[in-house]
């Protein structure tokens, strides 16, 4: 009898192993939930299924370009992603840094004020 369960789940294609597993799955659920919760949750999910698939059959259909504002369009189209980016991130975060480098060469100011400013930046240093 094991020989025979093990031929048959060895020789089953995985949709189908997924399909047995997902039923299990479910009926392990069922043991713990409260039926109405269950099927609460499984119409819950099949509506946001659906809800989901529509929206990336448009997005698919129109491109996803098409749903941002124009300036956004515009944006995208003529910079690219790393520029966006440096511009968010990067040279914000950088000219912190370089002020709290270079200021006590330039500004005369007490010691512990520039470890202040460090400290600010990043509270392990």
């Amino acid at each position: 009898m094991h020989q025979k369960i093990n031929y048959f789940i060895l020789n089953l294609d995985p949709q189908k192993l997924f399909s047995i597993c997902a039923i299990f799955l479910i009926l392990t659920i069922a043991q713990l939930i409260e039926i109405r919760t269950l099927l609460l949750l499984s119409f819950s999910a099949f509506f946001f299924y659906m809800f989901m698939k529509q929206k990336i059959s448009k997005i698919r259909k129109n491109g996803i370009l098409s749903h941002f504002s124009q300036s956004t369009q515009n944006l995208l189209l003529n910079r690219s992603i790393f520029d966006i980016l440096c511009d968010l991130w990067y040279f914000p975060v950088i000219t912190k840094y370089f002020r709290a480098i270079f200021g006590p060469f330039i500004r005369n100011i007490e010691p512990e004020e520039s470890k202040a400013q460090f400290s600010k930046l990043h509270p392990s240093f």
